[in-house]
């Protein structure tokens, strides 16, 4: 795994360095990092995760195997790990993904004389998502000192920063328009632009969306457990008291979020926990003022809904689901099939 994860350096490495005199080498090097640390840490699973399929030890240690693809690993985190790749993530990877296949097969850098900028700005998301990762929920599964890594390569990212102000300063006009007509802006967590207008989806839920790089990041009020005083609370982040410095860890969200006053001898009866179809994460929804919140996402929602075979509640109206089921059963039509 050392191997894996030191190559995966080297490429972020050629990648930050290579934006503005080789961007076509830049895609490609980010890309291939990215793969390489999603399979480092299947990996520090077990190595039978990172083989396409029919895994043989002995063909591993050689070398002679077919490793996964990123849809593959995708998967495997989701169906094998249960522990699925932030929705947010997954599309800034693919993002990554889609562009480095059109450099390779289609696309040449030199007649878009945009494109370190269009990439930089790209990157910028994806290494946000992938740090986080790194240096986060992977940090036991990945080789002693990773994380240390990860965090030194903040330094490189001086030219993205570079492309992302000179963005912010094509449209500050814009954005100066808009902040006319009483629209808010923060600065935003991918890019560090003062440019993440606030869209307020509840009274109590807001989405951040940046005008620079296009992130669009949740963020809700939250009264601290301990002392009361009103906070912020963010995905995928614990959440620390700035009054009295209480952390709350992303696995105790739901118990904090939920306010279901249901008896506990109609639990048979309830509707929440639910299953999240924004997130895809299993059982992340609770009852939340009016309706329902995802404690993964911070998706809000009006209501849920049970799956007509087997009665998995979900945030998606499944149609026909008595017949076709839903993503955890095959419904009616296959349970025929079974017999």
């Amino acid at each position: 795994m050392n191997g894996l994860t030191e190559n995966a350096f080297f490429f972020l490495r050629g990648a930050f360095q290579q934006l503005e005199n080789d961007p076509k080498r830049s895609v490609i090097d980010f890309y291939a990092a990215v793969e390489l640390f999603l399979k480092a840490r299947l990996l520090g699973e077990h190595w039978s995760l990172i083989v396409a399929s029919k895994p043989d030890l002995q063909q591993f240690k050689s070398g002679e195997f077919q490793s996964v693809t990123f849809n593959e690993a995708i998967e495997r985190f989701q169906r094998v790990l249960d522990q699925p790749i932030p929705v947010d993530a997954v599309k800034a990877f693919e993002r990554v993904r889609k562009h480095r296949n059109r450099m390779v097969h289609f696309y040449h850098p030199e007649e878009n004389p945009s494109a370190p900028s269009i990439i930089a700005i790209e990157q910028l998301k994806a290494w946000h998502h992938l740090n986080r990762l790194i240096t986060g929920d992977w940090v036991s599964k990945l080789p002693v000192g990773t994380a240390l890594k990860a965090m030194s390569m903040e330094r490189n990212l001086t030219r993205h920063v570079k492309y992302a102000e000179q963005r912010f300063h094509h449209i500050k006009v814009e954005l100066e328009a808009e902040k006319s007509e009483g629209i808010k802006f923060a600065s935003c967590t991918f890019c560090s632009m003062p440019a993440a207008a606030q869209i307020d989806e509840r009274p109590w839920l807001r989405i951040l969306d940046c005008r620079i790089c296009g992130s669009r990041r949740p963020e809700m009020d939250f009264n601290c457990p301990n002392c009361q005083v009103l906070g912020t609370l963010h995905p995928d982040e614990p959440f620390r008291c700035q009054s009295c410095h209480h952390v709350v860890k992303t696995d105790d969200f739901y118990e904090a979020l939920d306010q279901d006053i249901s008896p506990i001898d109609e639990y048979m009866e309830a509707d929440t926990p639910a299953i999240c179809d924004e997130c895809l994460t299993y059982q992340s929804v609770c009852k939340h003022q009016d309706g329902y919140l995802c404690t993964a996402c911070l998706s809000a929602f009006d209501a849920v809904y049970a799956c007509g075979w087997c009665g998995a509640l979900g945030t998606k109206q499944r149609e026909n689901s008595e017949w076709a089921g839903c993503e955890h059963c095959e419904g009616k039509a296959g349970h025929t099939r079974s017999e």
